[in-house]
């Protein structure tokens, strides 16, 4: 099995879950996992299964302002909280998914997956950023194969210990639901 992992990430937990989900797929076949910023449309369309995802920003996917609004928040952790401060992802001034699910000309009917990473609260409050990516992918052509999932973060934008866990589980369903028994 080829599979593609696309995503998006401001502080790197979408990235940090990207990167686990990647592993866990490794099992099962190739894997690329990639920033959107710099996956070309000929590698996901050639995929078994693609998994997209990245964090949820003000209910929904990221834009610009909000992209620039997580910025801020990483320089004001850096001067008022004792905890490790926020780090920008390498990738978090790129385009995101929003303009990659805007742009992309693949619909190949792969099977396909969303996540995102948001806070730990309910979802009627925080929105999940998966559900929208889950709804673009699916008029793109994409079969999704199973509802679209969130991991959770802590009030400091840290990934919760559990769903470094979760996250491995979850890809390795998404394989055993693509590859032939």
């Amino acid at each position: 099995m080829k599979s593609v992992v696309v995503y998006e990430s401001m502080y790197g937990n979408s990235h940090r879950v990207a990167d686990i989900i990647g592993a866990a797929l490794k099992e099962f076949g190739q894997v690329s996992v990639v920033p959107v910023s710099r996956v070309i449309d000929e590698l996901a369309a050639s995929a078994d299964l693609v998994v997209v995802g990245g964090p949820t920003h003000a209910h929904s996917l990221s834009t610009r302002q909000s992209r620039a609004s997580a910025l801020e928040a990483a320089d004001t952790s850096k001067s008022k909280h004792p905890h490790p401060p926020l780090e920008m992802d390498p990738h978090w001034q790129d385009a995101g998914i929003r303009d990659w699910l805007r742009t992309t000309a693949i619909s190949n009917g792969q099977s396909a997956a969303a996540f995102d990473t948001r806070l730990d609260a309910m979802a009627l409050l925080t929105g999940r950023a998966s559900r929208v990516i889950a709804r673009r992918m699916t008029r793109h052509g994409f079969q999704l194969i199973t509802e679209p999932e969130s991991f959770l973060v802590d009030s400091q934008t840290r990934l919760l210990d559990s769903e470094a866990e979760r996250a491995h589980h979850w890809a390795k369903g998404l394989a055993l639901s693509v590859v032939p028994a």
